[in-house]
Formats: structure tokens, C-alpha cells, sequence
């Protein structure tokens, strides 16, 4: 809801107002963000007691590490000596990010659609023999743009949800390969800061990449079925092979073709990255990234898609409001 772009459809049922007591709700995006506000809302429901807190967390990957029970939807945490009672609205509770047409975090900005219309409406008019020359003439064979995280933390596991933690995962993944023909890029790798804090890090992304690489990882930073963040798509913009990690349940297979890319789920994680490069000679591989370019490039060509996706994350949020 912080989202400017959403704004002016909640403004269609709800009215923000600027003093706690005077809200029927207080949304958070992080649990953590009650840290500086838990004593606001301690004495604003003595005026008001039927304020409810809620939480609605877009990323799995604080949900999983933050400590506090992320799969139940009523819950509480201790802060200042207190126990604020609060609401879970995320990926597990709720069935806000399980998409129609276009994954979540696509819809939070204008820009990467559009950047996504020009570059898959280009890539459709590849042939799967001139992608195979891309992929031969890139600057770069693998890159892993990542920030560090090696720490245990970051390996949770939630089997019964099928929720994995792969920050370390992919760490230790791209250590394992790392050579002249692999790059490992991003905070922690290098002496640079975080690209997010970049004017806007995804052109620079674009920018850097398009047309430069061959293997491209996108693993995201949870295995989760409906969290698909931007980093496939990139890969496929920007003409490279994407490494992914995803079970066959997962909403991944919704929307790019499978075996089109290459999948860590199930495999031997120990196993060499040179072992995939064979896929540049794939026919049957070269055929379904060829199908996958084209079915992105119809996903992304219609921006009517992005309003109608829109529209039902707002739909399911106020859903949700209500059955509180």
C-alpha cells in the first residue's frame, strides 16, 4: 500500500488519515517497523481499543528470518516489555500474491513493464540459432549478482510449506563455480554499494547486462510457489540463460516455459556450473527459451494486464481488511 502507484486505488476505499487513533487499521510492511512504533500504538488504543494492527509483508525472506510467526494470521510480539497483538497478512496467510496474469512485485512500478514490453518485443523476433550466437559472443559467461549472506540464518527451512531459504544456497553455489568464467557481483562481493540505492537500479541492471551474458543467475532469495520477483525476467530480457530453483508446484511454470531455463531444484548442488553450458547446443533447450521469450512477450504487451493484476491485489487487501 506504500506503493505509489497503488495509491489511487485504495483511494477508492479507503481514506488514509494522519494520527494513529483516528485509523481503523495501522499497516506495516515489516514486522520490525513495530519496533519504533509500539509505543504510539500502545496509547493510541487506550483511546481507540478496537485499532487492529497488521502487518502485510511482501518478502519472505524477513518473514522467515525476523523470528516471529509468520504462518499464523493472528499473532503477537514482545516490544518495550509489552506484547502487541497484530495481524500476518503475507504469502503463506493470505492469498493476495498468488497472481492472475502478472506476479506481485512486476505491479509495484510502471517502469519495468515498459522496459519489459521493448526488450521481450525485440527478443520475439530472435531465432533460437541467434540467441545460440548471444550466448557464444557474450562478454560474460556467468554472473551472480547477489548481496553475501553465508550466515545459517539464511538456509531456513519450511518443508511443510514448501518455503526454503536460498541466499546461502546460491552463495555457496556460485563460491563453488567461481573462476574466470564466472563473476559474483553485489554487496558483500564487491566494493560497492547497494545498486538499490542507484537512481534506478534495474536500468542500471539492464543497462550493465543486456545482451552481455550467457549464464544468468536469478534465484531468488526464497523458494516460496507464488514469489517470483524480477530476477527470471530480467535474465530472459536481457538475453541469458536464467539459473533458477523451483519445485514443479511452483507458479514459476505459469508463466516461462519449462526446461527453458536452468533448475537447481532436485539437483546435485555440488555439481559443476560448466556442466549446464552444453545447453547453448540444446536444440530441444534453444526451442523451449525460444517459446518462452514469445510467451513474455505477450504477457508484457498489454498494459491492461497490469491494471487488472492491480486491481485484484487491491480487491484481496481489502478482502482481507474486512474479515479482520
Amino acid at each position: 500500500m506504500a506503493y505509489e502507484v497503488y495509491r489511487p486505488y485504495f483511494e477508492a476505499y479507503i481514506e488514509y488519515v494522519e494520527e494513529i487513533e483516528n485509523a481503523d487499521f495501522v499497516i506495516l510492511g515489516f514486522m520490525e517497523n513495530l519496533n519504533g512504533l509500539h509505543e504510539k500504538i500502545s496509547k493510541a488504543r487506550k483511546v481507540n481499543p478496537d485499532l487492529k494492527v497488521i502487518v502485510i509483508s511482501e518478502e519472505p525472506l524477513w518473514d522467515t528470518v525476523s523470528g516471529g510467526d509468520f504462518q499464523s494470521k493472528s499473532t503477537q510480539a514482545e516490544f518495550g516489555g509489552s506484547l502487541i497483538p497484530f495481524f500476518n497478512i503475507n504469502h503463506v496467510t493470505s492469498s493476495i500474491f498468488d497472481f492472475e496474469y502478472i506476479p506481485y512485485f512486476l505491479t509495484t512500478n510502471d517502469e519495468m513493464f515498459a522496459r519489459y514490453g521493448l526488450l521481450f518485443s525485440r527478443n520475439r523476433l530472435l531465432s533460437g540459432t541467434k540467441f545460440q550466437q548471444i550466448w557464444q559472443m557474450s562478454k560474460e559467461k556467468t554472473v551472480f549478482l547477489m548481496q553475501k549472506r553465508l550466515e545459517s540464518l539464511y538456509s531456513v527451512k519450511y518443508p511443510d510449506d514448501d518455503i526454503y531459504g536460498l541466499s546461502q544456497l546460491r552463495c555457496k553455489y556460485a563460491i563453488k563455480n567461481q573462476g574466470d568464467n564466472v563473476k559474483i557481483l553485489g554487496p558483500g562481493w564487491e566494493d560497492k554499494g547497494r545498486r538499490q540505492e542507484l537512481p534506478d537500479w534495474h536500468l542500471d541492471k539492464i543497462s550493465r547486462f543486456d545482451r552481455k551474458v550467457n549464464i544468468m543467475s536469478a534465484i531468488e532469495n526464497t523458494h516460496l510457489h507464488t514469489y517470483i520477483t524480477e530476477k527470471i525476467f530480467d535474465a530472459f530480457a536481457m538475453c541469458a540463460i536464467p539459473i533458477y530453483y523451483a519445485a514443479k508446484q511452483h507458479r514459476v511454470f505459469s508463466v516461462v516455459e519449462d526446461k527453458s531455463f536452468i533448475n537447481l531444484y532436485g539437483s546435485n548442488i555440488n555439481a559443476s556450473l560448466p556442466s549446464f553450458i552444453h545447453l547453448n547446443h540444446n536444440a530441444d533447450f534453444v526451442e523451449r527459451y525460444v517459446i518462452t521469450q514469445n510467451i513474455l512477450a505477450k504477457m508484457f504487451s498489454n498494459p491492461f494486464y497490469l491494471h487488472l493484476e492491480r486491481l485484484r491485489v487491491v480487491n484481496s487487501i481489502i478482502a482481507e481488511l474486512e474479515q479482520l
